[in-house]
């Protein structure tokens, strides 16, 4: 299914479900090849992105981590299923060269290949050390060189 770790050619959704081509079949989609991660939720994907070796399907109030480093699609495997962080828009998910990144109502969102990270709480925190700095030398309790 794979080819350069990338999945732009060879995967792609339909509904609820996500349909994978045969190895160099780009752009070719038998009924049979598919992954059904989460059944019975009847939200639609809106967008699907890879990173390393996993597939990130996202749907309005969920996001499936879909491990894909088997060779075979039979050791396929749901890796995560977070609810309540999926996407609005299809716009809203990008690729960057360090992971995947995504927004929603909850904040923005980085999968770094084996961790979520909330970038909405990191510009906080460096916020707050930018904010006490100031404080401090405002204070006078820093001396700057």
């Amino acid at each position: 299914v794979r080819t350069k770790n990338e999945y732009d050619n060879n995967v792609t959704i339909h509904g609820d479900r996500i349909m994978y081509s045969m190895p160099n079949k780009f752009d070719t989609f038998p009924s049979f090849n598919y992954i059904d991660v989460v059944k019975g939720d009847a939200e639609h994907y809106l967008r699907l992105e890879s990173f390393a070796d996993r597939l990130l399907a996202f749907k309005h109030h969920s996001v499936q981590i879909i491990n894909v480093s088997s060779p075979s699609d039979d050791s396929w495997f749901l890796e995560e299923d977070i609810k309540n962080n999926g996407v609005e828009h299809s716009a809203s998910v990008f690729r960057s060269n360090k992971g995947i990144i995504w927004a929603n109502n909850e904040g923005c969102f980085l999968y770094n290949g084996s961790e979520i990270l909330n970038l909405t709480e990191l510009e906080l925190l460096i916020w707050e050390i930018v904010t006490f700095m100031i404080l401090k030398q405002e204070l006078g309790l820093i001396h700057l060189l």
